[in-house]
């Protein structure tokens, strides 16, 4: 149950001040050095629940960790960049690349879980809509085409009126 998140820094110190703010929170902590170390630890286990990735780095740096891991594994999973890099070209870069948040360092410990959650979060929520949009299709093929024609054109009409600012029907 519990949620795992693996964080990727070459910094023994931020290693240990995310191991620390992340167990405090009830997650499980993977902790990879390098970029290397990171492709290793997805390919061997299970993913993550989501990945906190520093940019810069010695041999391969976060951004072609990030590259890679949009590349070889689900859209879906989360990737937080962080580093001490705090202009806005870097984290436009970062998050043109498909990050999906980017934190400055030195951050606020409260700030940074409430982007993971946050992260995590909108993930389950996609899932769930995915999950929804599944049943939704397996139910209406079961449905006569001429009723499912009419619950349409009622959906249609639903819309048209709730733009309207009215719901009646």
């Amino acid at each position: 149950n519990g949620r795992t998140i693996l964080t990727v820094d070459d910094d023994p110190v931020n290693q240990m001040v995310f191991q620390s703010a992340f167990e405090s929170d009830g997650f499980v902590v993977a902790r990879a050095n390098d970029g290397f170390e990171a492709l290793e630890y997805l390919k061997e286990n299970e993913l993550p629940d989501l990945i906190l990735l520093d940019v810069m780095m010695p041999g391969m740096s976060g951004l072609e960790v990030l590259e890679t891991v949009r590349k070889e594994y689900p859209p879906d999973l989360p990737v937080v960049m962080i580093s001490a890099k705090a202009n806005v070209q870097e984290k436009i870069s970062g998050l043109n690349r498909m990050a999906n948040d980017y934190l400055a360092k030195p951050f606020d410990k409260q700030e940074l879980l409430a982007r993971v959650n946050t992260q995590i979060k909108l993930r389950w929520m996609q899932r769930v809509a995915n999950d929804y949009r599944i049943r939704f299709s397996q139910i209406a093929a079961t449905v006569p085409p001429p009723i499912l024609e009419r619950l349409q054109d009622e959906n249609k009409i639903l819309e048209v009126t709730e733009g309207s600012g009215t719901a009646d029907l």
